[in-house]
């Protein structure tokens, strides 16, 4: 079977898919066309993006936008969506002329590369990933006493699932990683969207015995109390502000607390959500923390993020409804005792008192109380932490999504 794979970053969701397929399908050929911008790789906070997948044929297409919109940032991102899905469509006019015939296509539906594959290879199965259907709503989740959005926002949203939607028409078939994540999509495209996640590689993100952890000038042992949080930002979305007043409470009454914090300043939040420096800093100028027991832990190796996970004794995961992020499927596969909040979709993995606790998002002291409760607990931490690896490893491997997978290219193929 002929793969081909878009993603305007290599190898992005794909990843761990691909990794599966080489492994046990070494007969399928897979091809990846990713953005010539993203060649050279980009440092982000955990390792370096990836550049190569052995027995993977890597094609680039040129992205250059052919607007400059001074006003409304819906306009501009509107306007170099359609400017990728074009590039992507010459790519693939060059690969089609070259003889290359793909048996099923597989694209990321965001940032319009999705938007002309079907003008090239109409006879092709298109399968799409969409991750998320986003609304205006959902920007109100970060600040519920707003009543209105400004007319830009609401704007911005509108115009960020146009080609989405025109995606979504083309598709054959449209994968997405949780129920709640289908359930966000208009209704007359759910009947053709199946639910299969990413997949995670239980057997490497696993449980370690890590006795000791050096972070700055810091020499932690297990007899300090170990905190973490993972995001991709610190921004409203991910509960970041919540996340430090609970930290607060936290200190306050645990002396050897130590809180673990892994995230960035450089990119924009989600939708029009606050993030990068001056909110880190405005955040953390109105918080009364001990700064010696909070470590910034800065950009990390793979494996780094891996000890630091398996070294905590409570991992925090904090998300207003929204896509659910890699890094609380990584931190229970490591057999860490999450608090995550009670919303969806982290209630699809997290079941309360069984394989982590709960608490509202908008609560510091709900969030807080279960920490505490935690941290006063070591076998409650190791059964939940069990449990909630075996969640992973049931439900949320690759093992076990990978077959799902190729059965649907197989059936995609065979229409």
């Amino acid at each position: 079977m002929k793969l081909l794979f878009v993603h305007p970053v290599f190898a992005g969701q794909f990843h761990r898919p691909i990794c599966y397929l080489r492994a046990n399908h070494p007969e399928y050929e897979i091809t990846f066309l990713s953005s010539s911008e993203h060649q050279s790789g980009k440092k982000r906070m955990l390792g370096e993006t990836a550049l190569k997948i052995d027995g993977v044929m890597h094609q680039y297409f040129k992205f250059q936008t052919g607007l400059k919109h001074k006003g409304a940032a819906s306009v501009q991102r509107f306007a170099d969506e359609i400017f990728q899905g074009k590039a992507v469509n010459d790519s693939c006019n060059g690969l089609k002329s070259k003889g290359y015939q793909p048996d099923v296509i597989i694209c990321h539906g965001r940032w319009g590369a999705g938007l002309f594959l079907k003008d090239v290879y109409p006879d092709v199965p298109l399968l799409l990933y969409s991750e998320f259907f986003s609304t205006a709503a959902n920007a109100r989740l970060c600040n519920p006493s707003q009543d209105t959005l400004p007319h830009e926002t609401a704007l911005f949203y509108r115009l960020a699932n146009a080609t989405n939607l025109i995606s979504l028409d083309a598709a054959d078939h449209v994968i997405t990683p949780t129920q709640y994540q289908k359930q966000s999509h208009p209704t007359e495209f759910q009947s053709k969207i199946s639910v299969i996640f990413d997949g995670v590689d239980a057997g490497v993100v696993r449980p370690g015995d890590v006795q000791q952890l050096k972070v700055g000038d810091h020499n932690l042992t297990l007899k300090d109390e170990i905190v973490t949080y993972v995001t991709r930002n610190f921004e409203p979305y991910r509960g970041f502000e919540t996340f430090i007043k609970v930290m607060e409470i936290v200190q306050r009454q645990r002396s050897r607390a130590h809180i673990l914090v892994v995230g960035g300043t450089g990119g924009k939040g989600y939708g029009f959500a606050e993030a990068g420096e001056d909110y880190l800093k405005h955040v953390l100028d109105n918080a009364s923390l001990d700064q010696s027991r909070l470590h910034f832990m800065g950009p990390l190796s793979y494996d780094a993020y891996l000890e630091m996970l398996r070294f905590s004794q409570v991992h925090v995961y904090l998300t207003v409804p929204f896509v659910l992020s890699w890094s609380l499927i990584e931190a229970m596969s490591v057999g860490c005792a999450i608090v995550g909040s009670r919303t969806p979709p982290v209630e699809e993995v997290i079941f309360n008192l069984k394989t982590g606790l709960l608490a509202d998002f908008y609560s510091p002291d709900q969030v807080a109380t279960q920490v505490l409760t935690l941290l006063d607990d070591p076998v409650q931490q190791r059964r939940l932490g069990d449990a909630a690896r075996q969640r992973i490893i049931d439900d949320f491997s690759i093992e076990v999504v990978g077959p799902r997978f190729v059965s649907l290219l197989n059936h995609l193929k065979g229409q």
